[in-house]
């Protein structure tokens, strides 16, 4: 339930932005700093990334891929919505290595890895493969 109430906030948040702003995950707040990786459900969070990264997908306009238009000057003007898909499995690497790199305990990291591990068999499952090479990107 709180992976997708975060969801919906995020979305809500995503209609509001402009064509040229940034891809930027929903603050966090006193309601959402208590939800631990391990007290998530791991299919509702696969189901969660799936639908974010579908939206930010589905916001991508043919126009961008032209001439390489997110790999050169002016890429937030030319490929906004590749911007904020490149920033969202930056950002969600990122997520996955912290996670990993500050549980101390062994056991811990060993259960914390096989949560990850079970969440990219999710992802497969779904057929959502950018979120499974994000998990293993974090994992290699």
């Amino acid at each position: 339930q709180n992976a997708v109430a975060t969801l919906k906030r995020t979305l809500e948040k995503k209609e509001n932005l402009g064509p040229a702003e940034r891809y930027e995950p929903a603050p966090i707040t006193e309601e959402t700093r208590e939800i631990l990786f391990s007290d998530v459900d791991v299919g509702e969070l696969a189901k969660a990334i799936t639908v974010t990264e579908h939206e930010l997908y589905a916001a991508i306009k043919r126009r961008e891929f032209l001439k390489l238009a997110w790999a050169k000057p002016g890429k937030d003007q030319n490929a906004p919505n590749i911007m904020r898909m490149i920033d969202h499995t930056n950002q969600l690497i990122r997520w996955v290595t912290a996670e990993i790199c500050t549980t101390l305990q062994l056991k811990q990291r060993g259960q914390l890895l096989a949560k990850f591990i079970s969440l990219a068999q999710r992802l497969l499952s779904m057929n959502n493969f950018n979120g499974l090479m994000e998990i293993l990107a974090a994992l290699n």
